[in-house]
């Protein structure tokens, strides 16, 4: 063979995230990313979570994103992003979280 192929593998969803599902009960339930953020800011300081759904029950869970952080430190296109629900931007999160939390540390 002379000739070379390219692939190009793209993900067709974002990752799921696997935990205990509060509603339904199942101990390893899969959420999936529903492209959504929750903010909340509170004198000058915003938490943003991505929103998460129980494939079995549909129970709503967050993923912390930022907590605490300055509004002003963050970029106006990004901060609109979030309350706009960008869903390139929340894909974009998804990927960057691991699928399983680490364990807690007591």
């Amino acid at each position: 063979m002379s000739g070379s192929v390219l692939w190009r593998v793209e993900a067709l969803a974002a990752p799921p995230w696997l935990r205990a599902c509060s509603v339904c009960g199942i101990a390893a339930a899969r959420f999936e990313a529903t492209d959504r953020f929750r903010a909340n800011a509170h004198r000058g300081r915003l938490d943003v979570w991505l929103l998460y759904a129980c494939s079995a029950c549909g129970a709503t869970e967050k993923r912390r994103l930022l907590r605490g952080a300055a509004a002003d430190a963050i970029a106006p296109a990004r901060l609109d992003a979030y309350h706009r629900n960008d869903a390139a931007l929340a894909r974009a999160h998804a990927f960057e979280l691991p699928v399983r939390e680490p364990l807690p540390h007591r």
